[in-house]
């Protein structure tokens, strides 16, 4: 068996990952809970349709953006979980 250090000593332990600035952590904060607006926006919209009787038709063309606006909501789901962690 070969020592993997000169002197018999081990080598030091990794050190975890540095402590987050409180400042970076409210603003990624703040960032994820204003990405989550359009999401929110959309599902609001979407009950407001289906609710009032639209046509089908008429709603067809803003499904692609209503995914968009999900996907901008995840990206600030993302954040705000990778805040308080």
């Amino acid at each position: 068996m070969s020592d993997p250090s000169p002197n018999g000593v081990p080598p030091p332990a990794p050190i975890g990952r540095p402590p987050r600035s409180p400042l970076l952590a409210a603003f990624m904060l703040i960032v994820g809970v204003i990405l989550l607006l359009p999401g929110l926006c959309s599902i609001a919209f979407i009950g407001f349709a289906i609710s009032s009787n639209t046509a089908a038709n008429a709603l067809t063309p803003l499904m692609p953006l209503w995914i968009f606006c999900f996907m901008i909501s995840a990206g600030g789901l993302f954040l705000i979980i990778r805040v308080l962690r």
